[in-house]
């Protein structure tokens, strides 16, 4: 598991960044910008949503992820954490969603002897598309242990009214003029 720490992000906060990571000889760009897309799954109590938010430190987060357009080209995604460490478990998908039971017993691509290893992760088969969520993500490697992530433009869209690509905007001003930075590295010696 490798170590997370989320940090929302006031917009104002940009210039700061952008000046540390300009004329730190020690950060450089990892990967291309690119838009993450994600759909997360939850059961009609949302429990995994009220465990996150009341800071449960063993959870789970159910989710199809996507890059850039091709919805096509998704991976189902298992998010463990424990306290600051996470872990992902994913298995890739071979068609596109059209239907809202991934996350389910009808789900055919869990049948098959080799993903069994996925199921083993999930704990809820009652997860029902709940939300939507794109933003843009900026990638940096600070000191060549720390991955930094950047996450910019950030949407919330209601799935489970009207649908996977005709998803209703969700109402979050708050949440939507935020950025994330995000830390991501396994354990370090300090000197």
């Amino acid at each position: 598991m490798r170590n997370e720490i989320k940090i929302p992000i006031n917009r104002d906060f940009r210039l700061h960044f952008d000046q540390w990571k300009d004329f730190d000889t020690k950060i450089f760009r990892h990967h291309k910008d690119r838009y993450i897309n994600s759909i997360y799954y939850d059961d009609d109590d949302f429990i995994t949503a009220k465990n996150n938010l009341s800071g449960i430190s063993e959870r789970r987060k159910y989710r199809i992820r996507w890059y850039g357009e091709d919805q096509n080209n998704f991976r189902y995604e298992v998010k463990l954490k424990k306290n600051n460490f996470g872990k992902k478990i994913y298995l890739n998908s071979e068609k596109s969603f059209n239907n809202m039971d991934l996350f389910s017993f009808k789900n055919k691509i869990f049948e098959r002897k080799e993903n069994n290893f996925f199921l083993s992760y999930i704990d809820n088969f009652n997860l029902k598309p709940k939300l939507k969520i794109n933003y843009l993500r900026s990638y940096f490697l600070y000191n060549e242990k720390i991955r930094i992530t950047y996450d910019k433009n950030i949407n919330y869209n209601l799935v489970e009214i009207t649908g996977i690509n005709d998803a209703q905007p969700l109402d979050l001003r708050v949440a939507q003029t935020k950025r994330i930075l995000t830390a991501l590295f396994k354990h370090l010696t300090l000197i």
